[in-house]
């Protein structure tokens, strides 16, 4: 299963980098399974507004 995932997880690097996104860092990547998570807790639609920090960003 180990082996699987690495070669999923690459497989998603390469098509980031194939794209030129920016989802290749460790940052990015937890800020999008962090949103992931708390819009699975939500209703939709969701309201962007409800994904502001306390600092104000997003």
């Amino acid at each position: 299963m180990k082996a699987e995932l690495s070669k999923q997880l690459q497989s998603f690097i390469d098509e980031q980098k194939a794209n030129k996104l920016e989802f290749l860092n460790k940052g990015a990547l937890a800020i999008a399974l962090v949103v992931t998570d708390r819009a699975r807790q939500m209703s939709f639609p969701l309201d962007r507004e409800d994904f502001i920090t306390e600092g104000g960003g997003r």
